[in-house]
C-alpha cells in the first residue's frame, strides 16, 4: 500500500512497501525516522501534513510495535486520536487510522475502521455521508477513503466501492472521473481497485491515485517527477477490493503554474480494470465552494459494516463543532 502526503512548501512524503522519499518534514516527525530507539520508523501506516507545521503520523517501529504521533492539530481531533481506554492504552486501532484534513485545518474526517469522527465538511460530502447512514445507526456502506482539498473539493470512496466527488480545482481528475463514470455506468464497484487518494491542497491541481494492482495515476509538480514516480513504480500488485487504504490530504492554496503538461499516468492497467462505476442511482451531491463545476455519485448500497454507534443526530452534532483557532499541542507519541 502506498502513502502519499503533500505539505506546504517543499514538504512531501511518499512510501511504497519497499522504499520511501520525502522533502522537508516537521522536526518531531523527522526525528522518528532518524531515531536510534526501538520506535524508529520501519513502515508508515499513515502520514498527514497540515497547516503551520501540524502533522499526524502512524507507523510501525523497528520493534514491531505501532505508534501514533500528532502535533498542531485541532484540539478535538487530537483528543480523539489520543483517547485512552480504562487501562491507559490508546483506544484507537493505530494501524487503521486514516485522517483527512481540510484547508487551514478547519475541517477533518478521521476513522480507525471502527469509530468515525468528522467536523465542518463540505456540504456535498456531508450530504453524501448522511445518505449512507441507517436510520437506527451505522452505515449501509461505510466511507473507506476520504480526501479533502481546496475550495471545498473532496473525494470519498465507500466500502462498497462507490463514491462521491467534487474536484473542479483538480481539472485533470475531474475530467477523468466524469469520463469514466459515463463509460462504466453499468458496472458495479467503480472504485474497487483504488487503494489510496491524495489531493494536494497546498498546490492546486496536484493529486495522486494508487491502485491495488500496482498502478498509479496523477499530476504532481514537475520538480517531483523524478522523486515520487520512481517510488510508486515499485508498488506490488495485490488483489483489488480490499477494505482499507491510506488517505492523505493537505491544506491551503497556492496558484498552479500555467501550461503544465498532461497528467502523468504511469504503470497502470487499463481503466476498465481500475475504476468501475457503482450500479446505483447517482445523486448530484457534489457541491463546490468557490465556483466551478464537478460531478459525483453516492454509493447507497454495497454492504459495508454496521457501526451502530453512528447516528444521524451524532452526525449533526459533529457538523456543528467549530473552533476559533488551531492551538499547538505538544507532540506526543503513543504505542499500541
Amino acid at each position: 500500500m502506498a502513502v502519499v502526503a503533500f505539505g506546504p512548501g517543499d514538504s512531501w512524503f511518499v512510501e511504497s512497501p519497499s522504499q520511501w522519499k520525502w522533502g522537508t518534514l516537521p522536526a518531531p516527525c523527522l526525528g522518528f525516522f532518524h531515531s536510534t530507539a526501538p520506535s524508529k520508523v520501519d513502515h508508515v501506516h499513515n502520514l498527514v501534513l497540515g497547516a503551520n507545521g501540524s502533522f499526524m503520523m502512524t507507523w510501525r517501529g523497528k520493534d514491531g510495535s505501532s505508534y501514533q504521533c500528532n502535533s498542531g492539530l485541532p484540539p478535538d481531533l487530537a483528543a480523539w486520536l489520543d483517547k485512552k481506554d480504562a487501562s491507559g492504552r490508546l483506544a484507537r486501532n493505530v494501524t487503521n487510522i486514516r485522517l483527512a484534513i481540510g484547508p487551514d485545518n478547519a475541517s477533518f474526517f478521521v476513522t480507525d475502521g471502527i469509530d468515525y469522527y468528522w467536523s465542518n465538511l463540505p456540504v456535498g460530502l456531508n450530504n453524501a455521508i448522511k445518505s449512507l447512514l441507517r436510520p437506527g445507526g451505522g452505515f449501509t456502506s461505510a466511507p473507506r477513503l476520504v480526501a479533502l482539498g481546496v475550495q471545498g473539493n473532496y473525494m470519498m470512496i465507500t466500502a462498497g466501492h462507490g463514491g462521491s466527488w467534487s474536484v473542479a480545482a483538480y481539472p485533470e481528475l475531474d475530467t477523468f472521473l466524469d469520463e469514466q463514470r459515463i463509460k462504466h455506468s453499468h458496472t458495479p464497484g467503480m472504485f474497487s481497485n483504488v487503494a489510496t487518494v491524495a489531493l494536494d491542497a497546498f498546490d492546486v491541481r496536484n493529486f495522486v491515485l494508487t491502485y491495488y494492482d500496482g498502478g498509479h495515476y496523477g499530476w504532481i509538480p514537475d520538480e517531483l517527477d523524478d522523486l515520487v514516480w520512481p517510488v510508486l513504480r515499485t508498488l506490488p500488485k495485490s488483489a483489488p477490493g480490499r477494505a482499507s487504504a491510506t488517505v492523505v490530504t493537505t491544506t491551503t492554496t497556492t496558484a498552479a503554474a500555467p501550461g503544465r503538461p498532461p497528467a502523468q499516468h504511469h504503470n497502470s492497467s487499463t481503466f476498465s480494470n481500475v475504476l468501475k462505476l457503482a450500479n446505483v442511482a447517482l445523486k448530484a451531491n457534489a457541491n463546490i465552494v468557490g465556483g466551478g463545476s464537478g460531478g459525483g455519485g453516492v454509493d447507497i448500497g454495497g454492504g459495508g459494516l454496521d457501526f451502530s454507534g453512528v447516528t444521524d443526530a451524532f452526525t449533526s452534532t459533529l457538523q456543528s463543532q467549530t473552533w476559533g483557532s488551531v492551538s499547538d499541542v505538544a507532540a506526543n507519541w503513543i504505542i499500541q
